[in-house]
Formats: C-alpha cells, sequence, structure tokens
C-alpha cells in the first residue's frame, strides 16, 4: 500500500509494526475499514513537519492517540506491569458531555487483557471542554518527519486489495500547526493540550493552557510569577458534533523528561499565571 503526502519529504518503507502505520494497524490485520483517522503534524520555522502521532475514531466510538514515535512506558510503581513497555495508543471511551469521562492506556504487542490498563477517570470542567491529556516534549527530535511517500509491506488481509487500501484512506488526513517561536533566552519545551468537544457547537468551546509549568515534578525553573505565551488553537474534526480542540504552546521551564499526562483539573488549575 502506498500513501502520498504533498507536504512530505522522501520515501518511508515501513512494515506494520511501525508508529505511523498504529491508526490503521488493526486494520491490516483484519481487512475491516479503520475509521476516521488524522495524523497530527506540528512544523518549527525550517524543515519538513513532523508527525506528533495520529488521532482516530474507531468504529465503535472510542478516540484514541497513537504516539508519532515508540514511547516507552515510565510509570511511579517500577514493578507496575506497563512499565518499560512500548505505548501503543491512550483511548478515551464514549461519554456523554456531562458524565465522567474513562480513559486507558494500551502496550504494543501484548495480547490478551493485559495490554490493557492504568485506568483513569475525570470529568469535564465548568464551561469549558474535556481535557482529555497533554503532550510535554522538549523538542520535535526524535520524532518523524512526514515522508512525501510512505509505502506500508503487508500480507494482504483480503482478496480485494484496491477497495481495501481506498476505505483506509477515505477518512484520513493531516492536521498540521506551526510550532510557536522559541524563546530568545532560557530554556522551554513544547506543551500540547487535547481538549475533547462534543454537540453542535464544540468548536467554539473554551479550552487553555493547563499550568504543567509550575508543577515541580513535571518543570523546574519556570519564571515565577507569570509568563506571557504565544498559543496555537487547532481543531480536528472527528465528526459532525465531535473534535478535538488542541492548544500548543512553548512555555519556559525545564522539562523533567517528555510526558503524556492526563489532567484531573479545577478551575483553578486551567489557566498558566
Amino acid at each position: 500500500m502506498e500513501m502520498q503526502f504533498g507536504s512530505g519529504e522522501g520515501v518511508l518503507q515501513v512494515s506494520p509494526d511501525h508508529p505511523l502505520v498504529a491508526p490503521f494497524r488493526r486494520s491490516i490485520e483484519t481487512g475491516k475499514p479503520p475509521g476516521t483517522w488524522r495524523y497530527m503534524l506540528c512544523q518549527e520555522s525550517e524543515g519538513a513537519p513532523h508527525v506528533i502521532g495520529a488521532f482516530a475514531l474507531s468504529p465503535g466510538g472510542r478516540i484514541i492517540f497513537f504516539p508519532g514515535g515508540s514511547s516507552i512506558i515510565s510509570t511511579d510503581d517500577p514493578n507496575a506491569h506497563f512499565t518499560e513497555h512500548r505505548l501503543d495508543h491512550i483511548a478515551l471511551d464514549p461519554s456523554d458531555l456531562n458524565s465522567p469521562h474513562a480513559s486507558h492506556v494500551a502496550i504494543y504487542a501484548d495480547p490478551g487483557e493485559n495490554s490493557r490498563g492504568l485506568n483513569y477517570r475525570s470529568s469535564r470542567p465548568a464551561d469549558h471542554l474535556f481535557p482529555w491529556m497533554s503532550l510535554l516534549l522538549p523538542n520535535l527530535d526524535g520524532l518523524p518527519t512526514l515522508p512525501r511517500i510512505l509505502r506500508v509491506t503487508f500480507a494482504p488481509p483480503r482478496p480485494d486489495l484496491e477497495r481495501f487500501g481506498n476505505q483506509i484512506l477515505e477518512d484520513g488526513g493531516l492536521a498540521w500547526v506551526p510550532a510557536p517561536e522559541a524563546a530568545t533566552e532560557g530554556e522551554y519545551y513544547l506543551q500540547f493540550d487535547v481538549w475533547v468537544g462534543r454537540g453542535r457547537e464544540w468548536e467554539r468551546g473554551k479550552a487553555r493552557v493547563i499550568a504543567w509549568a509550575y508543577i515541580p515534578e513535571v518543570v523546574r525553573n519556570a519564571p515565577w510569577l507569570q509568563q506571557s505565551l504565544e498559543v496555537r488553537r487547532l481543531h480536528i474534526k472527528l465528526e459532525e458534533e465531535l473534535g478535538l480542540v488542541l492548544m500548543l504552546s512553548r512555555p519556559r521551564g525545564k522539562l523533567q523528561g517528555a510526558r503524556i499526562l492526563r489532567p484531573t483539573l479545577n478551575f483553578d488549575d486551567l489557566e498558566m499565571p
């Protein structure tokens, strides 16, 4: 199967275990259509865009995030089952607007029930969208750049391979956001806050930068009192009344390692000081 992206560079030939194949890997195994998927791209002022990961809406209604690189899970418990395993995806279960949202983590290539866990539940803050997760990165190094041509080699799961390939591509696409300018001095990092919107007015919902910079276990040496941020807001439509609002910022401070965090927020936690 070959996929072409006009904004990419080079040719990349991969097998189904590559992170860029993750949003439609299950389809390659079963022959069933994958549902909606979008590569999430971020680009510095120069060079090709990097693939932060992919968001997908499964046929069963789950919203799924697949990281763009091979991410290894680390938890507070060094003996936990998932520690040192490769992260496959983070999933958000279907929910109505005002009910608690449930999320879980899945690891790669671990069959059976043991591949899913680290369950998490949270509620939507008043007058806001639902804050699902935040991705914090020191920079874009280590993430794949978008290829101009992506070739995936796999055993055909069904005989009508051309039609199957078209089904994979028909509801896929790119969501692109430029990175804010880096600070001229001091330390900084990239923060992607992902909020989930439901209903006809989801694109107008409130979403903000979450103040991870002021949690010492996550970031150190953030400016005391306040900092001014350039924020990029991106809408990723998954269905007519369901989508994601991504808030991209570049806060000041020393990030204590790349992280994916799932917040539980009070109203006072929402805004960066």
